[in-house]
């Protein structure tokens, strides 16, 4: 069973925040962090955003619904896509010593994140 309390109070240590950092930062009570902490009550969702946010994860990791280290495609084109998607295969294809030519095809890939950066 998911609990999303212990999750935020988890989130929020390896964060080395206390409740009240946490909470100033997202602008609501020591109070309610405590006892989001404690599943007496739910994050409305705006807080649940700001807590991912704050914690540099997706709102899917936080529920657990998407694996820690899985990149959110949504919001790319075609193009931005298919280029995570090809540096993903190269980096996950070779070992930790690359070949010149795979050196290569990193820098392809990495020239061609540059060029779409700048469009």
């Amino acid at each position: 069973m998911f609990d999303l309390g212990l999750t935020i109070k988890t989130l929020r240590k390896k964060n080395h925040l206390t409740q009240k950092n946490l909470a100033k930062r997202l602008n609501i009570s020591e109070t309610s962090v405590s006892k989001y902490e404690s599943n007496t009550v739910t994050p409305p969702l705006d807080v649940l955003r700001s807590m991912s946010t704050v914690f540099h994860i997706s709102m899917d990791e936080m529920f657990g619904t998407q694996p820690a280290g899985t990149i959110s495609l949504h919001g790319l084109s075609e193009n931005q896509k298919e280029i995570i998607k090809q540096l993903a295969y190269i980096f996950n294809s070779y070992g930790k010593n690359p070949t010149p030519f795979e050196v290569s095809e990193y820098y392809s890939i990495l020239g061609r994140i540059v060029a779409e950066m700048f469009k």
